[in-house]
């Protein structure tokens, strides 16, 4: 038998990749971390991850008829359903973050500072991810790795500091967006690879690269997700049932916001476009905005 005699699809190695990515991790998660959370904490945790791998899943198998569906589902577009999904989780996380800075005990000025400087970055990753803001920032690349290291060294230095208890969620929160940050900016840049032979096998057409870098991101958020919600489960272990309340309200919240922006001028416009206007005689006025990739006038 010659070499390239078998055949075999990209979809096949897609789900092969995404089981290995996905099974260890939510073994360790469900079996050795998520057990102390709280029932709120849970079952928030639970539905964010069934309505990625729902989303991934959907993005993967669903047979599309137009190009607004293929746009609609497509893990690598903006605006669809998978950029909001992950803007709301982006949310969700900062949202954690800002709750537990406000009901940890006993409290802890450095804790209280850290956790509230991690909900408003995590709300502008959010805001981010949704409206494509570093589309118009030069360098994004950079000035996010230089974000992310600052992120690090903060929560390296206040795990030092912090009660054997809590060194596991710090940990946890550096893993997250470690994998989240190889998956935008390492997987982005690999070249991508078509008709790959590896002894008798042939994978046909090219590897869509884009799937792993957007699962990764999707997970390492959510992994992101649980420290912030071990924080909140061990610091605030009695929770009162408002703030369970809150913690379910969030991702209805978040999406709540992001439909706003929808019916209402775009946030960004403001920072990243010029305004542009037309006036006739009959006094039909016109306005707009005019932006390119850059951020300026177009």
């Amino acid at each position: 038998m010659e070499i390239g005699d078998i055949h075999v699809s990209t979809d096949i190695v897609y789900i092969i990749v995404l089981a290995l990515l996905y099974s260890p991790v939510l073994w360790l998660c469900y079996r050795r971390l998520m057990p102390c959370f709280s029932r709120a904490a849970w079952r928030l945790a639970t539905l964010l991850l069934a309505a990625q791998v729902l989303v991934i899943g959907l993005s993967l198998g669903l047979q599309t008829s137009s190009p607004y569906e293929r746009w609609l589902w497509h893990l690598h577009e903006e605006w669809n359903i998978p950029a909001t999904l992950a803007a709301v989780q982006l949310a969700v996380v900062g949202g954690v973050a800002l709750l537990t800075s406000c009901v940890a005990k006993p409290r802890a000025l450095p804790r209280q500072l850290y956790l509230a400087a991690m909900g408003l970055i995590f709300f502008f990753l959010a805001m981010d991810e949704f409206l494509a803001i570093h589309e118009f920032i030069r360098d994004w690349e950079e000035r996010y790795l230089l974000l992310g290291a600052v992120i690090s060294s903060a929560t390296l230095l206040l795990a030092l500091r912090s009660p054997r208890v809590l060194v596991k969620w710090h940990i946890l929160l550096l893993a997250g967006l470690s994998l989240s940050a190889a998956g935008a900016l390492l997987v982005n840049a690999i070249p991508i690879p078509c008709d790959i032979v590896i002894g008798m096998v042939r994978l046909d057409g090219c590897l869509k690269l884009y799937i792993l870098e957007e699962a990764m991101e999707f997970l390492g958020i959510w992994l992101a997700l649980l420290a912030m919600l071990g924080f909140i489960s061990t610091v605030a272990p009695s929770s009162s049932r408002g703030v369970s309340r809150l913690l379910y309200g969030l991702p209805a919240f978040a999406l709540l916001a992001l439909l706003m922006n929808a019916f209402a001028p775009r946030l960004e416009l403001p920072l990243l476009a010029r305004p542009a206007a037309v006036r006739f005689e009959s006094g039909l006025h016109i306005h707009g905005y005019r932006v390119d990739q850059r951020g300026g006038g177009g």
